[in-house]
C-alpha cells in the first residue's frame, strides 16, 4: 500500500501519483505553480485536516491499482456486478475530473500547443458517448445477459459493438493528439496528470470491452450451445 507522507510537496505527490490530482481538485488545491509546499502546510493553509486528506489520497491510489478478480472465478451475476463496480462507477467519477482537467490545461497551454484544444474537444465528445454507453449496458445489455435472452443480446450487441468501435476511434484520436501520452519537457503537473489519467482511461476502456466481449458474451453463447447442440 502506498503511504502519502505529509512532508511531501503536493506537486511531487501528483507527479508520482497522477490520480491524486482528483483529490486536490476536489479541495481546490493548486498543485502546479502553487504546489511546492508540503501537504501538511497546504492543508493547514486551506483549513483542512492533513491526515484525512492523506487518507483520501492513499485511497485513490489504491483504487487505481485495484484489479478485478479472475473473471473465470465469478458467476455471471457476480461478474456483471464486478464490471459495474470496478469499471462503470470509476468511469462516472473519472470522466467529470478529466473534462475539468482537460479544459484547464487547454486554457492554460492551448496557445503554445494547439493540439490541447483539439484534445479537450475530443475528450468531451468521448465522455458524452461513454455516458450513453454505460446506460445502454446497465439498462439493456446486462439484464438481457442475466436473463440469458440470447436473441435480445444478439440485437443489442450490434448497438454495443458500434459504440465500442466509436470509442476505440476516439481513443486513437486522443492518443494522437496527446503524442502517445508523452508530455513535453515544459508540461506542468496538471498537464502531466491529464496525460497519465488519459492513458489509464484508455487501458480501462479496452479491458472493459474485452472482458465483456470475450467473457460475458462468449459464456452466454457457450451455455446456449450446450443446451441446443
Amino acid at each position: 500500500m502506498v503511504v502519502i507522507h505529509p512532508g511531501e510537496s503536493v506537486q511531487r505527490i501528483v507527479l508520482e501519483h497522477p490520480s491524486c490530482a482528483r483529490v486536490f481538485d476536489h479541495h481546490g488545491i493548486d498543485y502546479c505553480r502553487g504546489g511546492l509546499d508540503s501537504l501538511a502546510e497546504t492543508c493547514r493553509r486551506h483549513g483542512l485536516d492533513a491526515g484525512r486528506v492523506g487518507l483520501e489520497l492513499e485511497a485513490v491510489v489504491a483504487e487505481t491499482a485495484d484489479a478485478l478478480p479472475p473473471s473465470s472465478a465469478l458467476a455471471t451475476p457476480e461478474l456483471i456486478e464486478a464490471i459495474v463496480v470496478g469499471y462503470h462507477v470509476h468511469l462516472r467519477e473519472l470522466l467529470p475530473h478529466l473534462r475539468s482537467l482537460a479544459a484547464r490545461v487547454a486554457a492554460a497551454h492551448g496557445d503554445r500547443a494547439p493540439d490541447l484544444l483539439a484534445l479537450d474537444a475530443e475528450l468531451r465528445r468521448l465522455a458524452d458517448d461513454l455516458e450513453l454507453h454505460l446506460e445502454d449496458e446497465e439498462d439493456l445489455l446486462f439484464p438481457a445477459l442475466l436473463g440469458e435472452d440470447v436473441a435480445t443480446v444478439e440485437r443489442l450487441l450490434v448497438l454495443i459493438e458500434h459504440e465500442d468501435f466509436e470509442t476505440r476511434h476516439r481513443l486513437r484520436q486522443l492518443r494522437r493528439l496527446a503524442a502517445d501520452y508523452q508530455p513535453p519537457s515544459w508540461a506542468c503537473p496538471a498537464h502531466r496528470a491529464l496525460f497519465a489519467e488519459l492513458a489509464t482511461l484508455e487501458r480501462e476502456l479496452i479491458e472493459h470491452a474485452e472482458l465483456e466481449s470475450t467473457e460475458l458474451v462468449t459464456r452466454l453463447r457457450g451455455a446456449r450451445t450446450q443446451e441446443h447442440p
